[in-house]
């Protein structure tokens, strides 16, 4: 019996880190920036295209034209804070970035300023 039990904990445990750190804080999903009047499609396909969407799937956090990998989560007052390995137009570089909820979406927050998506 004592077996079996330490044996179902290992397995909880080893499932809890196969889910992604953005999944766990419960950011992951599709979004469109707030203020944009254009057509946005918000479908997975197309993250990261002008038109597509924007969002967090499996760690990676998705803007127009760049991506990062949600790494390092930290909670902070003002949501959870990541280190980000970014890439943007083949040219790589690390941001701090902090992602927070939002009534309607998400808040990002990194060195270029603050995004509200909904």
């Amino acid at each position: 019996m004592v077996i079996m039990k330490h044996f179902l904990a290992i397995l909880v445990i080893t499932g809890l880190t196969s889910i992604s750190a953005a999944a766990q804080t419960g950011y992951e999903g599709l979004f469109y920036p707030k203020g944009d009047d254009g057509a946005w499609n918000c479908q997975a396909s197309s993250l990261g295209e002008y038109g597509g969407s924007l969002g967090v799937e499996d760690n990676i956090l998705y803007g127009t034209e760049w991506a990062c990998e949600l790494k390092a989560p930290r909670q902070t007052d003002s949501g959870t804070e990541f280190i980000g390995d970014c890439h943007a137009e083949g040219t790589p570089y690390r941001d701090i970035i902090t992602l927070e909820r939002t009534q309607n979406g998400l808040r990002v927050k990194y060195d270029a300023g603050t995004s509200e998506w909904l």
